[in-house]
């Protein structure tokens, strides 16, 4: 049994009355426990949600191995627990701990929380909540650990800001190792909560304290952000040139439950410049940047050996791009097919040329053929930049009926600026057009499953501007897809599922909300809201509460558009494509017009640095 820590003797009388109980046992292989007496900074790393979510999330994985590798540092990991280890915790009044030496989280100097999805929101407040820390920053004392977020929704913290001491805008990997050496620096000199914040926003390019800041409101809408110090009036974003001589861990931890990603991870590009209008992605990720394939291949030699792992993964926003791929595909399959280690191909793009390839259709038959055409119709296609053609689609859909798939799923979305009934009709219709090509080259029906998400509005995006469609009309919109569904001859063969249009909604609020939406989030938490990414615990009924005692301008936060020259909460975050950028690509959506991706074309002007960096 594990004794590393105090807390241990408290929790384990616990875990025989808790679900999946080898979550809270650390122990882990390849998991790191070093001497806090030995190190100048300590950090408490955490995802808000489950075990099984947050070690599948590779960003952790990647500041854990870094954070531990320094000299000065260590780094233990923390995670949400489920309802019952929550209620267990609180009434035999354990407080939240890290799973390496189950120490309180209050102990560390740092608390650093990866804020990957609005709606971890409630859980933020979990994890605060347990650890003893006052949940809003102006309560804290010299006592309390420094609160830090980083990850894609600081591309707008504000709704935020009101319960974290500072964020780290962009990526990581250089910028932690700055963060380590001004905080040891402070921690030497025995300065104050403050003033070692003032040091972080001084010398750390890409760190914001909020405290340091005021927002301006006129009738209830912000207009302005004030500086209270003399700190930066732009917070602008970090991103790592190199991704091969980047840090990238190989000996990752082996988790002894399941989690949602159990296999060996490795990133092999990073960033996207299609430029589809609704992603966030495409814009903070910029420029494109890969590895080689040399040093994948290093990279996964060495990380199975360390872990045991028969599945490789290989990570980006779109593998099938992957410039080496046919490379790395040849050479992988070469050596590890023997040793009886698989290779997974998430967010495949697949393309005509990608079809091409023999060793990739062997290792993503394994997924099932995954498109996201987002819409039904080349003329809304044009408007949000998914630039695929209907007869592209139907294309690669027969071809990879005849390379033996039998199973298609499409992702779309509904609520999409510009939409029309035509729009939704074609949903359906796509799908049966699916279903058929497989009678037509295989002779047996095709089975088509459908996923419908709804359309939210994220900041960084040219949609930024644009509202997320009332949920009635949403509902309208749900009847028409299946109504049109039911029409079409076997439509048995087609499956549909359709994502929560509330939790869309809150999503929504959060992504365009200012400092006054953490009122809202607060008074939710308090009501017994927490979870909310999950389908099964997310209760409306908690945020409408929450909403009306905040006295928040839900309507205009969620489901208005705003006009341009509006000024936005997250105005003062440089996420590395400018709001002039921006603006052009929301103009050129209404008027229909495609943008070239950049990477074959003319710069486009974004206001991403590309200088300098091998695609």
């Amino acid at each position: 049994m594990n004794n590393n820590g105090n807390l241990y003797a408290h929790i384990e009388p616990l875990l025989p009355f808790v679900e999946c109980p080898g979550q809270y046992v650390g122990q882990e292989i390849n998991s790191i426990v070093k001497d806090p007496q030995k190190v100048d900074v300590t950090f408490a790393l955490s995802y808000p949600d489950t075990y099984a979510v947050g070690m599948s999330h590779l960003g952790l994985r990647i500041l854990y191995d870094i954070i531990n590798k320094h000299p000065k540092a260590l780094a233990e990991r923390v995670f949400a627990p489920w309802a019952d280890m929550d209620k267990a915790m609180r009434e035999h009044k354990v407080p939240l701990h890290t799973l390496e030496t189950f120490r309180p989280v209050r102990d560390f100097d740092v608390f650093g929380i990866s804020l990957q999805f609005e709606l971890n929101a409630p859980n933020v407040l979990q994890l605060l909540d347990l650890a003893g820390i006052p949940l809003r920053a102006k309560d804290r004392t010299d006592e309390d650990p420094i609160v830090l977020g980083g990850g894609p929704v600081v591309c707008n913290p504000e709704p935020f800001a009101t319960f974290f001491d500072c964020f780290f805008v962009g990526e990581a990997e250089e910028g932690i190792v700055e963060i380590i050496d001004v905080l040891a620096r402070a921690k030497g000199k025995k300065l104050s909560r403050r003033d070692t914040l003032l040091a972080l926003a001084h010398e750390v390019s890409g760190i914001y304290v909020p405290a340091f800041y005021e927002p301006v409101y006129e009738n209830g809408v912000q207009v302005g952000l004030e500086k209270l110090e003399d700190v930066p009036g732009v917070i602008h974003r970090r991103w790592v040139k190199d991704l091969d001589a980047a840090a990238f861990p190989t000996a990752q931890i082996v988790p002894y439950v399941n989690i949602v990603h159990d296999r060996l991870s490795v990133e092999v590009m990073r960033g996207c410049s299609h430029g589809c209008r609704f992603c966030q992605a495409s814009s903070i990720y910029r420029p494109v940047r890969s590895r080689s394939a040399a040093k994948v291949l290093e990279l996964v030699r060495e990380g199975l050996k360390a872990t045991g792992f028969d599945d490789v993964s290989l990570l980006s926003l779109s593998t099938g791009e992957y410039p080496h791929l046919k490379e790395l595909m040849t050479r992988l399959v070469a050596e590890l097919d023997p040793k009886g280690v698989t290779i997974s191909l998430p967010s495949l793009r697949i393309t005509p040329e990608l079809m091409q390839i023999p060793e990739l259709l062997s290792a993503a038959k394994k997924g099932g053929m995954t498109l996201a055409p987002e819409c039904a119709t080349d003329r809304l296609r044009s408007r949000i930049n998914k630039k695929i053609r209907n007869d592209e689609l139907h294309s690669i859909i027969e071809a990879a009926y005849r390379e033996g798939w039998r199973t298609v799923k499409l992702y779309f979305m509904m609520g999409l600026p510009g939409e029309t009934e035509e729009d939704l009709n074609g949903i359906a219709d796509m799908a049966y057009e699916a279903a058929s090509l497989r009678k037509r080259v295989a002779h047996g029906p095709g089975k088509v499953n459908i996923s419908v998400s709804c359309f939210v509005p994220k900041p960084q995006t040219p949609f930024q501007w644009a509202p997320m469609a009332p949920t009635e009309k949403l509902d309208e919109k749900r009847v028409a897809i299946l109504d049109r569904l039911k029409s079409l001859p076997g439509h048995k063969n087609l499956n549909v599922h359709f994502h929560n249009r509330e939790m869309g909604e809150i999503e929504a609020m959060i992504s365009r909300g200012n400092r006054k939406t953490a009122d809202v989030i607060e008074a939710a938490y308090r009501a017994g809201e927490n979870f909310s990414a999950w389908d099964e615990c997310f209760r409306r009924d908690h945020w409408a509460k929450a909403i009306a005692s905040a006295g928040a301008d839900h309507d205009g936060a969620v489901h208005k558009e705003w006009p341009l020259e509006r000024f936005l909460p997250w105005q003062h975050i440089d996420a590395g494509v400018s709001q002039e950028h921006l603006k052009r690509e929301w103009l050129k959506s209404l008027a229909g017009e495609e943008t070239p991706d950049c990477r074959s074309g003319k710069c486009h002007v974004c206001g991403a640095t590309c200088k300098d960096v091998e695609h």
